[in-house]
């Protein structure tokens, strides 16, 4: 960033009121924005709520984004504890760079106190009914990846097509993750605990698909081009959203996403992370 920029994001922040809305994009340059804006707006109190835009190849953890280990692919693929073909393997490791060129990760996440979200009545999961701050997150592969792999399907290339699939499915999880983190370190800076990620939908979570609504009623999706259907699936395909709660009457979760206590110990896409 430059000072000059700096200067204006500053003065900016020395005049903006309690309820002021902010959305932030990581740049590549000398200052992580993110990192700073998250410690300098919070810690003055000066902002309400906080937006952060996480966008394509700005995503600024580290100098690759993305983990995509084999291992991690696999339990997309179904595999579960179960080891795939030498062939299998060697095909996945041959597409995880071209997974890397398609894939356009995008974030996108809003901290907030419970009163001033947008809210009904019996819309939050039971264990954050309590939270003093919500953590929205939204989290897209981008639609590139999802497109090829309907093209491959299309060309008879099935074993191609089925593996990018999971390749996508496990840069989005593994999105998620990293933005659920950084609401655990938010909660922790300030002595709070976080509880686990809710999304709407999933079986370790038994939180209902309507409660998408809530989500993206927090969050201008529109920013990170994703859609919401009538039917409540999110487009690009391969993405995630979801809730925390934070405060300091709730249990400190050990992890933003676990399958401990869906009721399907057999399925293959089970993590339960150490």
């Amino acid at each position: 960033m430059t000072i000059a920029s700096r200067k204006s994001y500053e003065k900016l922040l020395s005049n903006c009121s309690h309820k002021t809305q902010l959305a932030f994009y990581v740049i590549r340059d000398t200052t992580p924005l993110p990192q700073y804006s998250l410690q300098y707006d919070i810690n003055r109190n000066c902002l309400g709520d906080l937006v952060e835009r996480m966008d394509n190849k700005k995503f600024n953890v580290g100098e690759d984004p993305l983990d995509l280990p084999p291992e991690r692919v696999l339990r997309y693929l179904e595999y579960g504890g179960s080891s795939p073909s030498k062939p299998i393997l060697k095909r996945l490791n041959e597409l995880i760079p071209e997974a890397r060129r398609l894939i356009q990760p995008k974030t996108l996440s809003r901290i907030c106190r419970a009163e001033e979200a947008k809210l009904t009545e019996d819309v939050l999961p039971a264990p954050i009914l309590g939270a003093e701050f919500l953590a929205f997150g939204l989290c897209t592969a981008g639609a590139s990846i999802d497109e090829e792999t309907k093209r491959l399907r299309r060309q008879g290339k099935l074993l191609d097509s089925m593996i990018l699939d999971a390749l996508g499915s496990a840069a989005v999880s593994e999105l998620g993750e990293q933005l659920g983190q950084r609401a655990f370190g938010w909660a922790s800076e300030r002595n709070l605990n976080a509880s686990r990620a809710f999304v709407p939908g999933s079986g370790a979570t038994h939180w209902p698909l309507k409660h998408q609504r809530l989500i993206f009623a927090n969050l201008q999706a529109n920013q990170i081009e994703v859609q919401l259907t009538q039917h409540l699936l999110m487009q690009p395909r391969k993405t995630v959203s979801f809730v925390m709660g934070i405060g300091s009457r709730l249990e400190q979760a050990p992890s933003p996403f676990s399958c401990r206590g869906c009721a399907r110990p057999d399925c293959a896409y089970r993590y339960e992370p150490d």
